[in-house]
């Protein structure tokens, strides 16, 4: 397993939030029944014993899954297998490795813990944080490049936040590995950069708005009133 990044979430707590298996298969064939969601992508989901299995498969590799991965009900216990013969011995492998990482974040916090969002999330200087949410191409990377600009300001990330209900209020929280490739490069001139991890009392949340198709865009204020909602936007797919 690549070591780089991970050792930004290391801990010494001997209680953790998912237990997972790694090992290698010597074969992995899909279900005979139907799936309960198929991303149209890289992976598909399937109900399994009690819990929900994910299989990934691409065209370049070929027919079979590359990965499999098993979770329980409330994705506290899970295990990973990977197609032996679609890797290379010699080069290390992150089990987790994206879209698998996300898809168990999303059904972790999705379970009261919280949800996902596809938003620009700013923590101000005064220790507040605003969110700005929009689709892909809504301007929220070229928010993001603008507001690090400004001294003192911290960008949580350009591309996906996890909001959760602390203390009877919302936060969001934010780290560099959630945001895109481009914005992850510090430019020169640049005042600030992404702290490793940071989570922001959320007090202003904005949608931007697709006014004229394709690309016309603008930013509407939205009240906590519609915090929850907006949250659900990318939480779990299915029933459980």
């Amino acid at each position: 397993m690549p070591r780089t990044g991970i050792l930004e979430f290391e801990t010494q707590d001997s209680v953790c939030d998912a237990e997972i298996d790694a090992d290698w298969a010597v074969n992995l064939r899909f279900p005979s029944h139907k799936p309960l969601f198929e991303s149209r992508g890289l992976w598909s989901a399937f109900h399994e014993g009690d819990g929900t299995a994910f299989y990934f498969r691409t065209d370049f590799l070929g027919d079979a899954p590359y990965k499999y991965a098993w979770f329980n009900h409330n994705f506290t216990r899970g295990r990973v297998h990977l197609l032996k013969r679609y890797f290379d011995a010699e080069i290390s492998v992150y089990p987790l490795e994206y879209p698998l990482d996300e898809l168990l974040m999303i059904h972790r916090v999705s379970r009261g813990e919280g949800a996902e969002v596809h938003a620009c999330g700013v923590l101000m200087p005064d220790g507040v944080g605003r969110l700005f949410v929009g689709h892909s191409g809504a301007g929220k990377s070229t928010t993001s490049r603008l507001w690090l600009a400004r001294e003192g300001v911290c960008v949580l990330s350009d591309d996906r936040i996890v909001c959760e209900w602390k203390m009877e209020s919302l936060a969001c929280t934010g780290h560099r590995g959630t945001a895109t490739p481009a914005l992850r490069r510090k430019r020169p001139g640049q005042s600030t950069e992404f702290t490793c991890w940071n989570i922001a009392p959320l007090t202003g949340l904005l949608r931007w708005i697709q006014r004229v198709r394709p690309l016309n865009y603008s930013l509407e204020p939205s009240s906590h009133t519609i915090a929850r909602p907006v949250c659900g936007t990318r939480s779990s797919f299915s029933k459980h």
